[in-house]
């Protein structure tokens, strides 16, 4: 594996995303899962990962540019600080379930091998806990969770903490005083010399205490409806509302394993693009492309052409359906939050009825909404596509009204995800096996665009 290559990654902002080309091409899709999974454990649980989702809510609603700066300029800071700490935990708990779920002592051994140095590292930082043979599984991953969320529980609501988020300089010296690296590492030290470490675990006391001093001091004021929304949750019925629930489940059901943010295509003239012959246009709107200045209700028109290079041109919503009427195009590939389910219809051009158009849902919640609204229309043709090697966990769902075969909504995500969708038991939705359709064929396209392969496995498998 590539030294800086990246198979996951876990933000406050954007929840877990999987590299979907890498992981299936190194066959890491479960570890990888479980090391984002734990990034989010350890946020839930600390006071800094507290501080980083609330800042998070607001820079997401927030209008005022000038603030959003100052909040993202927190949360790199927090971010920096946090690191450390965080790769420590991920990479030790990864390893650690791997162990657990396959029931192989060598497991851990192989996975730290395919690590790149600087991982190493982070799995290194825990020998003296993972090497322990007075514990067991569970025992080991007791102490690495309550020593890393120890070293994150820091003070968030004096006055100093308040001060850091008003003042960047200010921030960093406090958190230069409350170092999470600093006090890991002493937490290590007296777990070896078996004294007492620090391992508090966040309390919705002094969380419910953040958000009222965070609004008070006007570090929050656009998610101030989110902010009342958790002040005014009964914690105790939730806790037992949660009990009856699948908590894997819902730790991981916002994962996303298909994303476009590494992806720079080159940029042509509109006049280049309309010329040109493509299998599929993929119509996005504010897309992050190097070279383009981001202007609200603009859009961009991104293609694979016959030489098989990505280019892209900006098109405004005035010249949509002329363009696409005007361009060589097989089908579209359109961004589910563009997409009005209940008309099934596209939020501002008309969706072409005689090309095909693929709609990518990103997440359960997004596909769980789409099923459930297309399902009220008529009867659904589904389709499942799976990576069926041992450990592989993603999956590929299609649908379709039964009546309208030209707009396909397409889910790439995980097989646990998958089964909670398609065994929804409901007399319109039918369940089709791999059989044979024509647009399906373009599902390898659509995979390789934005990534890295084409996943050769899944032209087998065709619906009808």
């Amino acid at each position: 594996m590539k030294e800086n290559e990246i198979l996951g990654y876990f933000s406050a902002r954007d929840d877990i995303n999987l590299n979907l080309s890498s992981n299936m091409y190194y066959n890491l899709g479960l570890p990888t899962l479980i090391h984002e999974a734990s990034h989010k454990l350890l946020c839930s649980i600390t006071t800094l990962g507290f501080v980083e989702f609330i800042l998070s809510k607001e820079y997401e609603v927030s209008k005022d540019d000038c603030h959003k700066n100052h909040l993202i300029e927190i949360l790199n800071l927090i971010s920096k600080y946090s690191n450390s700490v965080h790769e420590i935990f991920a990479n030790n708990l990864e390893l650690l379930h791997m162990q657990s779920i396959l029931n192989d002592d060598e497991a851990p051994q192989k996975l730290y091998q395919l690590k790149p140095s600087h991982y190493k590292e982070y799995v290194d930082k825990m020998s003296l806990i993972t090497s322990d043979t007075g514990l067991t599984i569970d025992e080991k991953k007791q102490v690495i969770l309550k020593m890393c969320a120890g070293a994150l529980n820091i003070d968030i609501c004096c006055d100093e903490f308040f001060d850091g988020l008003h003042d960047v300089e200010k921030l960093k010296q406090y958190l230069d005083s409350n170092d999470p690296l600093a006090v890991l590492n002493d937490n290590i030290i007296n777990y070896a010399q078996k004294s007492k470490y620090t391992s508090t675990i966040r309390s919705i006391e002094e969380s419910l205490l953040f958000l009222d001093k965070s609004t008070e001091k006007g570090i929050i004021h656009s998610a101030i409806d989110f902010v009342n929304f958790i002040k005014n949750i009964d914690f105790d019925e939730l806790i037992n509302h949660f009990e009856k629930l699948d908590f894997e489940f819902m730790h991981i059901s916002n994962t996303k394993v298909y994303s476009f943010s590494n992806f720079q295509p080159l940029r042509v003239p509109s006049s280049r693009f309309k010329k040109e012959s493509y299998d599929l246009v993929f119509l996005v709107k504010n897309f992050k492309i190097k070279g383009y200045k981001n202007i609200d209700g603009d859009y961009y028109l991104v293609a694979q052409n016959k030489q098989h290079k990505y280019i892209s041109t900006i098109v405004s919503e005035k010249y949509i359906n002329r363009l696409i009427k005007e361009s060589k195009i097989y089908g579209l590939l359109i961004d589910g939050n563009e997409f009005l389910f209940e008309d099934h219809q596209h939020i501002t051009f008309e969706v072409p009825e005689n090309k095909p158009t693929f709609v990518i849902l990103e997440n359960y919640f997004m596909a769980e909404y789409a099923l459930s609204q297309m399902l009220k229309k008529n009867k659904i043709l589904l389709t499942t596509i799976n990576d069926d090697r041992i450990g592989s966990i993603f999956s590929f769902i299609a649908f379709r009204l039964e009546d309208n075969p030209n707009i396909i909504f397409l889910f790439p995500t995980i097989k646990k995800i998958a089964d909670k969708l398609i065994f929804k038991e409901d007399p319109n939705l039918k369940v089709l096996g791999a059989k044979n359709d024509e647009y399906l064929q373009v599902i390898p396209w659509i995979l390789e665009f934005g990534m890295t392969l084409v996943f050769l496995f899944l032209s087998r498998n065709k619906w009808n």
